[in-house]
């Protein structure tokens, strides 16, 4: 069945050729696809490593300049180098994925480095102790084999802790249900590099009716055991590289959804004019270890905020 409408005059022989000419975009799309392949299988059995690979993302990065063949009008050239570049990204997903098929995690960084968890430090959750954060800290201990809680008077103070190694874990409001992301804290996640490893709703009952805010359970690494339960994604990215379309086309291509985009001034700048996205995607499918690849190797100025799950889902 034909994808085109049926419309009168000559409109049948156009749509005769275009679905020809479609028949023959799959078939060389098809065989990208198989030399891809080929560049992956050929890379592994050679030995060839991450700058291999990067330069080869390079060569396919959407502000390329691509020399069009001297046939193509002038009129039709700028269309053509659009749609070149709409088809960058996805091509260089279809590379990553050939290479992470045959050399899974060897050519991607994680997205926080790992570091030593003292015994002291294991399992101790910091927090300011108040009935919301008591919630969350009980919402969060039953995902944990020894929890143990240190209370503390200010959320900088729980972040120093957690920085410092001396609690493996911290508790932070992140979200509230009529006022939105409370970014004061997402400041305090960058500042000190943290990560956002779980999360739980909290009810509370003000004048107006019942509120939820949002906790996280931060930490100073995200864990290299990715929970098959992963929902949740934040990441930052600077406002300035121009990077975000191929960013939300990787997620859709990988399964990812966007949730939220906000901008917002960035942390620690000398000019208000610097501005970071920050973006929550939702998490489906198998796919997030080639989004990962993704990030690491073609967004390296994105930061991943958090991977987690929302308890209460």
């Amino acid at each position: 069945m034909s994808r085109y409408p049926e419309l009168g005059g000559a409109f049948p022989t156009v749509h005769d050729n275009l679905e020809r000419l479609d028949k023959r975009l799959e078939h060389l799309l098809e065989c990208r696809l198989a030399h891809w392949e080929e560049w992956a299988d050929t890379a592994v059995r050679g030995g060839e490593g991450r700058d291999a690979l990067l330069q080869m993302l390079d060569a396919l990065h959407p502000d390329r300049d691509i020399a069009l063949s001297s046939e193509i009008p002038a009129e039709n050239r700028e269309a053509v180098r659009g749609i070149h570049r709409h088809m960058a990204t996805p091509q260089r997903l279809a590379l990553l994925r050939a290479v992470l098929e045959r050399r899974e995690g060897e050519l991607v960084t994680d997205a926080a480095e790992p570091y030593e968890i003292s015994e002291r430090a294991a399992g101790k959750i910091a927090y300011v102790k108040n009935a919301f954060s008591d919630n969350a800290y009980l919402q969060f201990s039953t995902e944990l084999t020894h929890p143990r809680a240190a209370n503390f008077d200010t959320f900088s103070d729980v972040c120093e802790e957690v920085y410092n190694g001396i609690c493996e874990f911290g508790i932070l409001p992140i979200l509230h249900e009529r006022d939105g992301k409370l970014f004061r804290f997402y400041t305090l996640l960058e500042k000190y590099e943290l990560r956002i490893v779980c999360a739980c709703d909290v009810p509370c009952i003000e004048r107006d009716g019942v509120t939820v805010t949002r906790y996280a359970l931060i930490r100073k690494s995200l864990p290299h055991n990715r929970d098959v339960s992963l929902t949740h994604m934040e990441l930052l990215l600077p406002a300035d590289s121009g990077e975000l379309c191929d960013l939300l086309v990787a997620a859709r291509n990988c399964g990812l959804e966007p949730i939220r985009l906000d901008t917002r001034a960035a942390e620690d700048s000398e000019s208000k004019d610097d501005m970071t996205h920050q973006i929550t995607l939702s998490v489906r499918g198998n796919d997030l270890p080639l989004f990962l690849a993704f990030l690491s190797l073609c967004l390296p100025d994105c930061t991943v905020l958090g991977l987690y799950r929302v308890l209460s889902d």
